[in-house]
């Protein structure tokens, strides 16, 4: 384990690493009337070994929307995003993107959307990337509701090279896409894998207790996970196609939920959780076969529980699965993919948030008056604990205190 610190640098965040390099966005506090209080300025690597800061990115104004790539989950090791100006009733987008290899950074599209849009865009690979589209939060009705709740109100393909547009039919994506939008080989052959999503899970549950809600709205919440083969969706997306050819490997209606957890060279994870038991399974997809192995999760049936959940780190390198009950001062951790090997630590050091070599949980908190945060570094066989002043993130073998 490697242990890197740049909490002198308080504007940088590091987002990823690339050959010894942690690539970061550099951050400023917006105004407090902003719903975010955060906003990205630009783009940085921070030399492991030199100890030196490099700029990336070459606007210096703020960028709209970032996604960042590595080949862990994706096809490519790049940074993409997104600049805009506005215009009356419409706004003009131009997309960067950053090949960290090289650190080349090069203008790669420009596209106009009406003003009243939200844009996300999702990079698919060096010739297509898809945008979606959403009304602004304050889009409202007459009554001062929001006009839409779904994810996205419409979204496009666009194909670089042909310097070309495509709409995007299937409501499924459209609607449900949220976050998980991946590339991987199955079956030896590249596809993407989609997490179809409208809700949170306490939301959901919430509305499960409210059983006269769902016979409203029962179409919104169905969660499921998909695949299709790259190239079919490229086609039949340019073809207009209303329901594409996802095949669905889970889904789950409004007394549940199906949730993307990771994936590895051999298998992608989720799990499926019933609210009428409040047990989950993780299922496990073999890449060359699709062939499923599940694996029972468990919560503890005790009311002196004072909260207890399950922590899913799914990587190319590693995977952990720990259940954390805290209880009693104390955290009692149950790891349920290697052995059932259990651990327990005191409750200030506070929840699970990553894995190092298998053997090393880190857990961040909050103290004092002053809300100073901080990494513990907890060693699950000696239980010998080290802690920092900063927040921290993972990569590969790397902690980052920031």
């Amino acid at each position: 384990m490697q242990i890197i610190d740049i909490t002198s640098n308080v504007k940088f965040y590091p987002i990823g690493i690339y050959n010894n390099k942690i690539i970061c966005k550099e951050i400023e506090r917006k105004s407090l009337l902003s719903n975010s209080p955060y906003e990205v300025k630009c783009f940085y690597e921070y030399d492991i070994d030199k100890k030196l800061f490099k700029k990336l990115s070459s606007n210096d104004e703020k960028i709209y929307y970032y996604r960042y790539f590595d080949k862990s989950a994706n096809t490519q090791n790049c940074i993409y995003y997104l600049m805009n100006e506005t215009h009356t009733h419409y706004n003009t987008y131009t997309l960067y993107r950053i090949e960290l290899k090289s650190g080349k950074e090069e203008k790669i599209y420009v596209f106009d959307v009406y003003e009243k849009y939200d844009v996300e865009i999702v990079p698919l690979n060096e010739r297509y990337f898809l945008s979606f589209y959403r009304e602004q939060k304050n889009s409202l009705d007459v009554k001062g509701r929001c006009k839409n709740v779904l994810n996205h109100n419409e979204a496009c393909l666009f194909d670089i090279q042909e310097h070309k547009k495509y709409k995007v039919m299937d409501r499924n994506l459209v609607y449900g896409f949220k976050n998980i939008l991946l590339q991987t080989k199955i079956k030896d052959v590249m596809h993407l894998i989609f997490e179809e999503t409208y809700l949170e899970a306490w939301e959901k549950e919430e509305i499960f207790n409210r059983f006269d809600v769902y016979k409203k709205k029962k179409r919104i919440f169905n969660d499921s996970i998909r695949i299709i083969p790259f190239d079919d969706f490229i086609s039949e997306v340019k073809i207009g196609r209303k329901k594409l050819t996802f095949n669905i490997l889970d889904s789950k209606g409004f007394n549940g939920i199906v949730a993307f957890k990771g994936i590895t060279s051999s298998a992608l994870f989720y799990i499926v959780k019933n609210f009428d038991d409040n047990n989950e399974k993780l299922v496990i997809v073999d890449k060359k076969n699709l062939k499923k192995k599940e694996i029972v999760i468990q919560y503890e049936d005790n009311d002196e529980v004072m909260y207890q959940d399950i922590i899913y780190n799914i990587k190319a390198s590693d995977k952990r699965i720990v259940h954390q009950i805290f209880y009693d001062n104390k955290v009692y951790n149950k790891e349920l993919f290697y052995g059932n090997k259990e651990f327990v630590y005191d409750f200030k050091f506070g929840r699970a948030s990553d894995f190092i070599e298998g053997r090393y949980m880190i857990t961040n908190c909050i103290k004092g008056k002053e809300h100073k945060k901080y990494t513990a570094i907890i060693d699950t066989e000696t239980n010998v604990i080290k802690e920092y002043e900063g927040e921290s993130e993972v990569f590969d073998n790397v902690l980052v205190i920031y």
